[in-house]
């Protein structure tokens, strides 16, 4: 084998080496979802007459890697209610999202709550990350 072919050889295997380790490193493993930095990210929260909310999120909303999202976790908090109402897997072709919760109880009244919406990587090599 001579030097010319000798260092095509070398590039070639070296070439293969550095695209499997781009691979493996840019997996679920090692990146989590990202929501987009604006306004516009964050989760719509309709509420009816009768104190039924809805909160409602889609993939549009997120900068990067909605794939890397396991499940997304819905929380309330204010007046008497510190509650995560909804935990819900990501389905494969799902890119909208929601959860409903019943606040007509009387002494949820004049209360000001907050909602948010988590997404949870479960597979990452540091264990499970969640993404606010």
């Amino acid at each position: 084998m001579g030097q010319s072919s000798r260092m095509k050889h070398i590039c070639a295997v070296l070439f293969l080496f550095i695209s499997l380790v781009k691979t493996v490193m840019s997996g679920c493993r090692w990146s989590n979802p990202a929501w987009l930095q604006s306004l516009d990210s964050a989760p719509q929260v309709e509420i009816t007459k009768d104190q039924l909310v809805t909160v409602e999120w889609s993939k549009s909303q997120f900068k990067d890697r909605f794939d890397c999202a396991d499940k997304f976790d819905v929380g309330v908090e204010g007046g008497e209610v510190d509650v995560r109402p909804c935990s819900i897997e990501r389905k494969i072709g799902f890119d909208n999202y929601s959860c409903r919760l019943d606040l007509s109880n009387p002494k949820h009244c004049g209360q000001v709550f907050r909602f948010w919406v988590s997404a949870v990587n479960l597979n990452h090599n540091r264990g499970v990350q969640t993404v606010n």
